[in-house]
């Protein structure tokens, strides 16, 4: 027989603690007498002058007190009655609930408002005292009934919840609130105890009627002892009685045995007739071996010849398998020489062509009289084929469960464990025999009440619903705490009974591991331990949303390295990641009041705070950081001095949207990096013009590329020394509808910052290319177009593509081309960008090095890369009245006529920078002292008429 929770009933439980709860009301009183005394005691030396108003109040407080102190003693010497006493409780508990609250009221109210020199913060701390000692009190010896708390709690709190003082306590206008916010979370402790009492009250009922049933059960037995006793008597007189009346059973038993011989003639037939029956339907024959006549009888058929002798192995391989034999005739051996009663053995029997398994049961019947050698054996054999098979499964299943990585385990009807697998000892750290006879949670360590919960709800579902599948994490006695999924059956008989449990244990505290760290390494970054731009965002949007109503100001920081690029190239890889790690860990230190700090890409950075009058302005939070980052670094025994730029945008002023506050945070940090640095940028609101200002030339941009209002113009480049046309180099115009022809200083910077650059490239290319062809058919000489290069047409993997599609499209010669590559184009992916050249080499298209000089590698890359042409840039051109200008002019041409490489100037423009030019012995030279840009129609005649005047 078994208890459960739920056979308790409510009545029981409610009497039970009635009955218990009168110790307990005792002691409360107890402890509000001594707290009434510690109050007396108080005001006395205090307040003396009010005294007579307070002992009254507590006079009063002392007589209720004592008074249902006596009530409470009456009632347990006369036993009254659960209702009755329950009754009784009520009335005590809700007396000094009500003389309570008198004296709160006295205290708190009725003292302030007529003595105005006493305030209320002079008695505050002592109403605390005695509200916070009743709260505690009432917690710990009234919650057996949840009605005795209230009744004490609510009266005596009723002033200071319900009804303020006349006078406003200076100290704290948050105090009336904290008051009720503590008289919240004491009710709720008391209906969590209320509940740990009723469980608690549960399970003593349990012990209870279960040692009840034991008792009755250990009557019974007695009383039965006693019958048995008393029957015992009875047969020992039975027993001479029986011995008087012996010789008239003798003549009886033997008129009852010629019956019997009668009776047992017939009951032999039946059984023959029975046996033969068997025989037909069923998988057990009878055999009989005759030794002495060497005959083998199967259902009393003649079956073979079988002597007992020497050959008796080889007679027997006909029908018993050959690696059978030996252990049968071994047995046979044991039971001829007596070493056993019976013969028996298991082995595989030839029965219609086939090998079955078979049990072979036996016994010598009869022996010879002097040699006592055996004559005839008699034994029955029983097909056992399904049995070995069903055998050799549970044995395949024993194996199965000994050796898998799974924990397997087994238990009675009660929930106790009856067998474990050695992977189930394993993944608890317990042995088996530490395992087995216990109950399901016995084995764990359900010190905490929530996971003791959890126990009981799977109990439960087990007794309720016959199994139970879930994950959840379990300590166990040996202290391994892992992650397990359990699915647990119960096994039922015919009758619809649990006659035990199976349960399939996994251990998925591997797999929990595997998840965590990946959920971590999906929302931080590895390298500065700080949160990803994607937790990030998903963290701020959500404060947002879910804190809209009571966030007043938000201000967001988006923070900068200084000038990374160049330490990242200076201090390579690792040593940038460390640099990182310190980074991420003083900005934790400078802001740890912060909502978030995040790392959003390789120098960015963004740090959330949350405004309020607690914390520094904005403006002094980013001053704070600005001049931590002053302090150096120190790592890898060097010191490194770094410069931030901090961009800020605060919420609501400069946003609502999420994104838009992103948006302004960024743009106000470029504003701190083309400042220089190390400084400081908030968001204003008037720069957004600029943004929707880029938003339309781009959407006015992406237009003129669909609608072909872009057009190339094309600026000759002169031969000093044959006073040839080299070439043109290609220039890209816009030829607006509105506003006519616009320079590219007007939209190639923005380009540059979008995908259009490329676009762009892809014109002047197709563009340049289709011109050389249309030359070509003009009869016109062969001249080279010069086209510039973006870094993102290079980095972009199509350039190749483009030029040999429109090389053979418009069947022009790789030689007439001429590709300009700047030295910013050069700084990154190093073998890759000689790779591409090194192919557009094989085009026997021409390289040149455009804005010589103005770069950091200048000598490193006309090493490096197979340029041809270097192409001095025009500010040493226009600046070459100054010496060291000239200086300059000198060394780069004086070094290019060394390597072997083509000088172009370009942008010249007065006879003196020509003739300079032509003294150095300068290859080309380019500029408005020949000609500006020229329209495709203007090139073609300026290139007809240079002919001409040759």
């Amino acid at each position: 027989m078994s208890f459960r929770q739920n056979d308790i009933q409510q009545k029981e439980i409610i009497a039970y603690q009635v009955e218990y709860s009168s110790p307990l009301i005792i002691s409360f009183i107890y402890s509000i007498l001594i707290v009434n005394i510690f109050i007396a005691v108080n005001f006395n030396f205090r307040f003396p002058d009010y005294i007579n108003c307070i002992n009254f109040s507590i006079s009063i407080n002392f007589f209720i007190l004592l008074l249902s102190l006596l009530g409470i003693r009456i009632s347990l010497k006369k036993q009254f009655d659960t209702q009755n006493l329950y009754f009784i409780h009520k009335i005590i508990c809700l007396s000094i609930g009500i003389c309570l609250g008198l004296l709160i009221y006295t205290l708190y109210i009725y003292i302030p408002l007529h003595h105005q020199y006493l305030q209320v913060h002079d008695i505050f701390y002592i109403v605390l005292i005695l509200l916070v000692a009743v709260l505690l009190s009432s917690l710990s010896y009234l919650t057996q009934r949840l009605v005795y708390f209230f009744l004490v709690v609510l009266p005596t709190c009723f002033p200071i919840l319900l009804i303020q003082p006349t006078q406003e306590a200076p100290s704290n206008s948050f105090i009336p609130v904290s008051l009720n916010f503590i008289f919240m979370m004491v009710c709720l402790c008391a209906i969590s105890v209320n509940r740990g009492h009723k469980k608690h009250t549960k399970r003593m009922l349990e012990q209870k009627k279960l040692t009840t049933y034991h008792n009755n059960k250990l009557k019974k037995l007695q009383s039965i002892n006693q019958k048995l006793s008393l029957q015992l008597n009875t047969s020992y007189s039975l027993e001479k009685e029986l011995s008087q009346k012996n010789e008239n059973l003798i003549n009886q038993y033997i008129h009852g045995m010629k019956q019997h011989v009668y009776d047992y003639n017939q009951l032999f037939e039946k059984q023959c007739f029975i046996m033969e029956l068997t025989h037909r339907t069923s998988a057990i024959h009878t055999w009989e071996w005759n030794i002495l006549e060497s005959t083998l009888e199967v259902n009393n058929q003649f079956f073979s010849k079988l002597q007992n002798d020497a050959t008796i192995s080889m007679q027997l391989s006909e029908i018993v398998h050959v690696n059978d034999l030996k252990n049968l005739v071994s047995q046979l051996t044991k039971h001829f020489t007596k070493q056993r009663n019976f013969f028996e053995c298991r082995c595989r029997i030839k029965y219609k062509n086939q090998w079955v398994w078979g049990a072979l049961v036996g016994q010598v019947t009869r022996t010879h009289t002097k040699t006592q050698e055996p004559i005839t054996m008699l034994g029955i054999f029983k097909n056992i084929e399904k049995e070995k098979r069903n055998q050799d499964r549970i044995e395949q299943s024993v194996q199965i469960t000994q050796y898998i990585d799974v924990g397997i385990i087994t238990l009675d009807a009660n929930l106790n464990y009856t067998d474990a697998n050695p992977f189930f000892c394993t993944m608890t750290g317990l042995s088996k025999n530490q395992i087995i006879g216990r109950g399901l949670f016995d084995i764990t360590d359900d010190y905490h009440t929530q996971q003791r919960s959890l126990h009981y709800s799977i109990t439960d579902e087990l007794l309720k619903n016959s199994q139970f599948k879930g994950e959840f994490e379990e300590t166990f006695m040996s202290g391994k705490r892992i992650s397990i999924r359990c699915h647990i059956h119960a096994i039922k008989d015919r009758d619809e009974h649990i006659i035990q449990y199976i349960g399939i244990i996994s251990d998925l505290t591997d797999y929990k591991q595997q998840e965590q760290r990946l959920d971590y390494l999906e929302n931080y970054d590895v390298t500065t331990q700080l949160p990803n731009r994607f937790y990030y965002n998903y963290k701020l949007y959500q404060f947002l949303i879910t804190h809209r109503e009571n966030v007043k100001k938000v201000a967001i920081i988006y923070l900068s390295i200084d000038r990374f690029h160049a330490l990242e190239e200076f201090l390579g890889n690792k040593i940038t990641g460390m640099l990182l790690r310190h980074v991420a860990k003083r900005l934790k230190t400078l802001n740890p009041h912060a909502f978030m700090i995040a790392y959003l890409n390789r120098e960015e950075f963004a740090i959330v705070y949350e405004l309020n009058h607690l914390r520094p302005s904005i403006q002094q939070l980013c001053g704070d950081i600005i001049a931590g980052f002053a302090q150096p670094f120190s790592f890898e025994e060097q010191e490194l001095i770094l410069t931030v730029s901090l961009g800020v945008t605060l919420y609501p002023e400069h946003a609502l949207d999420f994104d838009q506050l992103n948006h302004h945070a960024s743009h106000a940090l470029r504003q701190a990096q083309h400042l220089g640095g190390n400084t400081v940028q908030y968001y204003a609101q008037e720069k957004n013009g600029s943004y929707i200002q880029d938003l339309n030339l781009e959407n006015e941009l992406r237009q003129a590329i669909k609608n072909g209002e872009l057009e190339v113009y094309y600026q000759p480049k002169i031969h000093l020394k044959e006073h040839i046309i080299s070439g043109f180099e290609a220039l890209i115009r816009w030829n607006h509808p509105r506003q006519g022809l616009l320079s590219p200083a007007y939209f190639l910077p923005f380009a540059k910052q979008t995908s259009l650059i490329s676009d762009i490239g892809r014109y002047v290319i197709e563009a340049s290319i289709k011109q050389l062809k249309a030359w070509e058919l003009e009869g016109l000489p062969p001249v080279t177009i010069s086209i510039n290069v973006d870094p993102q047409q290079l980095y972009r993997g199509q350039l190749l593509h483009i030029i040999d599609t429109f090389l053979e499209k418009y069947q022009v010669d790789g030689k007439y081309l001429e590709l300009e590559i700047t030295e910013s184009s050069l700084i990154e992916k190093t073998l890759y960008v000689q790779s591409l050249l090194q192919q557009l080499k094989q085009r026997h298209i021409a390289l040149s090095l455009d804005d010589f000089g103005t770069g950091y590698s200048s000598l490193a890359y006309l090493t490096e890369f197979p340029f041809d042409i270097i192409k001095i840039d025009r500010q040493f051109i226009q600046n070459m009245d100054q010496i060291s200008q000239k200086a300059i002019l000198n060394a780069i041409i004086a070094m290019g006529k060394a390597m072997d490489l083509k000088i172009v100037a370009e942008g010249v423009e007065t006879k003196e920078q020509l003739e300079f030019f032509r003294q150095k012995e300068c290859d080309i030279v380019q500029g408005y002292i020949y000609s500006k840009p020229l329209s495709p129609n203007n090139a073609s005649d300026y290139l007809k008429h240079f002919l001409s005047e040759q």
